[in-house]
């Protein structure tokens, strides 16, 4: 015992002694190093002793070229001729990269889009461009298209742009940059109507109204929203107010509809920083479009009125605040402004984000909200599979959805499947998906045990949580038994 335990001291001393010339050597190596540095920095390389003999070597140091400025765009052309970037000037920090042929094509491109100007898009080096790029992520001006490429585009939900050269490129630079902003119109809730209307005035939820009577024979100021100034944007925009300072195209619409003999103008009035006044009026037949305004006019607060003449009824919901984007989308190219039988504006988003398998959790269906996302008013909400599986939301699509769910899920042996479900009554949304999903396993021959409570979606957390701790240490003793 006496001498394990003496060969155990010194073996422990000889490990130590070890250890301490390893951590001499490297602090010994960490001051040449630094030695060295400081001797690059006068411009010379320390004395090294080689052979007995001493050498000094005297190096040059060369000042490093400065790095361009990170593009904030980039643009992957393919097309036959390059475009003069350069000379057009248009941004500093734009890049744009022309590609003639597949195999000059990158095979992990960085660019923003990828954009196609030749009048014809066909042939084999075009086709496998399309296949490889990710969808929403295509742009392409060509007036004559291949059908076996037309098809590819639209499954890659891609962008068509009419124009060429400086033009197109302008607007894809004015429309498509990576810095899109919407404004929630919550704040034009506020509005007055005239003491003069004498017809009836129907409110319904927080934008929709409905005026109707007899507006008179001449235009009049029937409606005034309160001023809107930048400062209010804050909130909503997390931080990211003042974008309306900056130059680039500023939308603004009015949502609405006539019935009868009636006829309007939509005033706006912009306040520019200079406190100079711009105003515009928009006549009725324009003001259901998305207006662009000039982008010479950065503002800083705005008024809008509604003047109405004629007989009849007057709808109107919401003013949207757009910057950019013009008619090609709200928030993705190849998206489509699509509304519901409310005339709420449907806004749909999918990121898949750096998520990867096993742990991706995936929403499917759309959410309705207005413009940004109720989310904090930061996060995109992490929508949605219909986006990822089509490039689009129609409710066309939802059987093809189902079906595809079904068929996967009809592919396991049930048999050999233990199934335990927690749900809250309040907190189905159909109250038909999740008796639906119990019956599929059931007639399956699988196990299903359910378990429920009332309450909504934040109820019953920890009762939940014992739940599946539970199910869990089941299933953990369930499994040893058979090892």
């Amino acid at each position: 015992m006496t001498e394990d335990l003496e060969k155990q001291t010194r073996q422990r001393l000889r490990d130590e002694e070890v250890l301490d010339r390893d951590r001499q050597k490297n602090r010994d190596e960490i001051a040449r190093l630094q030695s060295n540095q400081a001797a690059v920095d006068n411009d010379e390389v320390p004395v090294e002793k080689i052979s007995e003999k001493t050498h000094r070597i005297v190096v040059e140091v060369q000042e490093k070229p400065k790095k361009a400025p990170k593009a904030k765009f980039r643009l992957i052309h393919v097309g036959a001729k390059a475009w003069p970037v350069d000379e057009w000037d248009l941004d500093p920090k734009l890049q744009s990269v022309l590609v003639t042929t597949a195999a000059t094509f990158p095979a992990r491109p960085s660019a923003h889009y990828a954009v196609f100007t030749d009048d014809i898009l066909a042939g084999s080096d075009v086709l496998a461009i399309v296949k490889r790029l990710p969808p929403f992520s295509i742009i392409y001006a060509s007036t004559t298209v291949d059908p076996e490429i037309a098809d590819v585009l639209r499954q890659k939900a891609a962008c068509f742009v009419p124009g060429a050269g400086h033009d197109l490129f302008q607007t894809i630079v004015d429309n498509f940059f990576m810095g899109q902003r919407g404004i929630h119109s919550g704040v034009t809730e506020a509005l007055d109507i005239a003491e003069t209307f004498t017809g009836s005035v129907e409110r319904r939820g927080r934008f929709q109204m409905t005026l109707s009577g007899d507006f008179g024979p001449t235009l009049q100021q029937v409606v005034t929203w309160h001023p809107i100034s930048v400062e209010k944007f804050e909130t909503v925009l997390a931080g990211m107010n003042g974008i309306f300072l900056d130059a680039g195209e500023k939308k603004v619409y009015l949502e609405g509809n006539q019935r009868g003999d009636v006829y309007w103008e939509w005033h706006v009035e912009f306040i520019q920083p200079d406190g100079k006044l711009v105003q515009f009026v928009i006549p009725m037949t324009e003001s259901l479009q998305e207006h662009v305004f000039p982008d010479v006019h950065p503002f800083y607060s705005f008024q809008m009125s509604l003047w109405i003449s004629g007989q009849g009824e007057v709808d109107f919901n919401r003013v949207i605040v757009r910057r950019s984007r013009s008619t090609y989308g709200t928030l993705l190219p190849g998206d489509e402004k699509q509304m519901t039988s409310t005339g709420d504006e449907v806004l749909s988003y999918f990121n898949p984000g750096d998520l990867k398998p096993p742990l991706l959790v995936s929403f499917t269906g759309s959410r309705l909200y207005g413009d940004g996302f109720a989310h904090g008013g930061t996060k995109d909400w992490p929508l949605d599979m219909r986006r990822h599986l089509f490039g689009r939301v129609l409710r066309a699509d939802t059987p093809v959805i189902d079906q595809k769910l079904w068929q996967s899920m009809d592919q396991v042996d049930w048999t050999q499947v233990a199934t335990y479900v927690f749900s809250l009554a309040q907190d189905e949304y159909d109250g038909q998906s999740l008796p639906q999903l119990l019956r599929f396993i059931k007639d399956r021959g699988g196990s299903v045990e359910h378990f429920w409570l009332d309450g909504d979606h934040l109820a019953h957390t920890d009762e939940m949580i014992n739940f599946v701790e539970g199910k869990l240490d089941l299933l953990i003793k369930r499994r040893r038994a058979t090892l």
